[in-house]
């Protein structure tokens, strides 16, 4: 039984532990820099909503993958390394 309550205490502390601030990995753009970016070509922009919501409006070129599918990863994958090899 102390053996369950230790373990129950290490995972607490590390659950704590992954709650803490990330280093952010993406950069926030002004209107008239997200305007320039959107405008090349070789942005790859990818839509996560459902292929629902995708269908009432998206960014032009945009890729959709459904975030909530069971593949959603794989897709996001196959875009990324299809967009590489073939621009």
């Amino acid at each position: 039984m102390k053996y369950f309550n230790k373990l129950g205490a290490l995972l607490l502390f590390l659950g704590t532990l992954s709650c803490q601030a990330q280093d952010k990995g993406y950069e926030s753009l002004t209107v008239e820099a997200f305007c320039q970016t959107i405008a090349d070509t070789t942005v790859v922009r990818l839509d996560v909503r459902t292929a629902a919501e995708f269908a009432e409006g998206h960014i032009e070129r945009a890729v959709n993958i459904d975030v909530l599918s069971h593949t959603a990863y794989l897709d996001v994958a196959i875009v990324l390394v299809q967009d590489t090899l073939y621009g």
